[in-house]
């Protein structure tokens, strides 16, 4: 009897046990949500997959353009005047191959530079040499300095079947006269061209470099915008020149272009037989063929600013300060407008999309089809540096490993493609 009570005692005493320290499961807590961030905040979504410094001290930089072959990413970083360092890096790793750096610093002044590649060479034009630079190995294989032959070179230039043309000009504050000259790319043997002088004394003359077209006899037709420029900002002349390479003449010359106090460097666009051209206001079209103005749209509020157009064999695709319109080629009319992505200064299509940098500093794509915007990206580096930001700089697809390679005026990047 005693063994049966000592057994339930001890159950008992279990239950009590168990019953004493039981007690509601604690509430299930989430951690607290991070507070809403206005400023210094990291929100972009971009992947980079690999990042290099941009500049090597604190002074001037820019990165205009940057291209893409054999499995390597060059372009040029301004640093100071006299100080234009072209690299070369392995475009997977981002890992240095050759960098190069101006043989003669003793130069003043030099300014920006403009950097183009052509098969396995490296192009530099400054304001007083121009360069050629072996692209596997980053030697030099050639420099003219146009201080020797009087005057200054134009820091753009265009590369045409193994020619090298620029704009050489006296150097003179207003300039009276400038000259469009050609090279062989193998050796520095300057030919003269066309000489633009100015059209009244109070005028000074802006030639851009010229884009090629084939004329119904295949014929190399250099196309030249040409501008007037006076003291008053409001007045101005706009020209664009035929130039026929084969014959060596002007084979035609549009003149009095509307809106045509400045149009922009670069803006010249060729698709077939047409020419687009835009200006501050004024996106126009010219019929080469029949050597007339096909349509021309003037944009009432916007302005252009340093733009660049987007076309294709579709489209004409410009971006004010306040929209983005996409334009018939062949018709002029509005396709659509875009209000999220604006000022935008250089435009890759891939795929169907059109991708952009604008003067917000994002990167953003866009429906080439419908205009909607996708996605419009700030630099994953504006936490830690307030200023980054993609805005004028330069980019370029690698469409066969779905890669963009870009600056945000810090670093070099090569981004993941976002979907």
């Amino acid at each position: 009897m005693s063994q049966i009570l000592n057994i339930n005692m001890l159950v008992f005493l279990s239950m009590l046990l168990v019953l004493t320290n039981c007690h509601p499961s604690d509430p299930i807590v989430l951690p607290p949500s991070p507070p809403p961030c206005f400023f210094n905040c990291d929100t972009s979504k971009l992947e980079v997959v690999w990042q290099q410094p941009l500049f090597e001290d604190t002074l001037d930089y820019v990165s205009p353009d940057i291209f893409l072959n054999n499995g390597k990413v060059i372009y040029g970083v301004g640093l100071a005047p006299g100080n234009w360092p072209v690299y070369c890096r392995d475009a997977s790793s981002g890992n240095l191959i050759w960098k190069w750096t101006d043989y003669h610093p003793r130069l003043p002044a030099n300014g920006f530079s403009d950097t183009d590649i052509d098969k396995n060479k490296v192009y530099v034009c400054s304001q007083h040499e121009t360069q050629v630079i072996d692209q596997e190995t980053g030697i030099n294989i050639w420099t003219f300095s146009t201080k020797e032959i009087g005057g200054l070179g134009h820091p753009r230039m265009s590369i045409i079947d193994d020619k090298f043309i620029h704009i050489h000009h006296p150097g003179t504050v207003l300039d009276t006269i400038q000259y469009l000259v050609m090279s062989p790319v193998e050796t520095p043997v300057w030919d003269t061209l066309l000489s633009i002088p100015q059209i009244d004394k109070e005028a000074f003359v802006g030639l851009e470099p010229p884009k090629v077209w084939h004329n119904n006899s295949n014929e190399e037709i250099l196309l030249i915008p040409v501008s007037f420029f006076y003291n008053d900002s409001n007045k101005g002349e706009a020209h664009l020149i035929g130039y026929n390479l084969d014959r060596r003449q002007v084979e035609f010359r549009f003149e009095g272009l509307p809106d045509a106090i400045q149009y922009l460097v670069g803006s010249l666009n060729v698709v077939g037989d047409l020419a687009v051209i835009m200006g501050p206001r004024t996106v126009l079209c010219i019929d080469l063929n029949e050597k007339a103005v096909r349509w021309s749209r003037y944009f009432e509020g916007d302005s252009f600013g340093n733009n660049k157009p987007f076309v294709n064999e579709e489209k004409v695709v410009v971006f004010s300060n306040h929209r983005g319109y996409a334009l018939s080629l062949a018709t002029g009319v509005t396709l659509w407008s875009n209000e999220d992505v604006h000022q935008a200064h250089h435009e890759v299509e891939y795929k169907g999309k059109l991708y952009t940098t604008s003067c917000t500093g994002n990167l953003a794509s866009i429906d080439l089809r419908t205009g909607k915007t996708i996605w419009n990206e700030d630099s994953p580096n504006d936490k830690e540096y307030s200023g980054a930001g993609f805005c004028f700089e330069a980019f370029t697809i690698d469409s066969e490993n779905e890669l963009l390679y870009a600056s945000d005026g810090y670093f070099m990047m090569c981004i993941k493609l976002p979907e």
